[in-house]
């Protein structure tokens, strides 16, 4: 498998570390080797340039802004996964949405965010939010599913040297988190 990394970030980032993470994350989800990705890391100016070019909107991606639950795809998702710099969270509702899964904690784990107590306590308010789960730091998941049907699943969140540190429990357009 072809795996490259163009680092225009301007960060010092070992790409040794993000391919060995990648192939580790591929081979556990029995990738075809003929398959190539290409990871591509910018910086936040680049990004917010991205956002507008491509949605039209100023500033960075806001991934919240996708919790619509109003939305007629989102309500038939058992759940849907958005990807981000830096960060992993799971947030469940107290309605029939489905959960949301924020991953992509192979970016930055320096760049600011609020605290997690900060977050939950937005989110409920404003979201009707019954589960929250967040973990800041390098790391990648993975999804395997628990049924044919594709209803249950099982996420795992591993740490950047492969040791699990937290499962989510995916059912029923909820996610139950816990700490390994």
């Amino acid at each position: 498998m072809s795996i490259e990394v163009s680092n225009e970030s301007g960060v010092d980032v070992s790409e040794e570390e993000l391919i060995s993470v990648a192939r580790f994350v591929i081979g556990k989800m029995d990738v075809n080797p003929a398959a190539e990705l290409s990871m591509v890391l910018l910086d936040t100016a680049a990004m917010a340039d991205l956002h507008m070019r491509w949605m039209d909107l100023p500033g960075l991606t806001d991934v919240m802004s996708e919790l619509d639950k109003q939305h007629p795809v989102r309500q038939r998702m058992n759940f849907s996964l958005h990807g981000h710099f830096h960060t992993f969270e799971s947030i469940s509702f107290n309605d029939d949405r489905g959960p949301v899964i924020v991953t992509g904690n192979g970016g930055t784990a320096t760049a600011s965010s609020p605290k997690t107590s900060e977050v939950t306590e937005a989110l409920q308010k404003q979201l009707s939010v019954t589960g929250f789960a967040s973990r800041q730091g390098y790391g990648f998941v993975t999804l395997d599913r628990q049924d044919q049907a594709g209803s249950r699943w099982l996420l795992t969140e591993y740490d950047m040297d492969g040791k699990a540190v937290l499962t989510c429990q995916i059912s029923n357009h909820k996610s139950v988190c816990k700490p390994i």
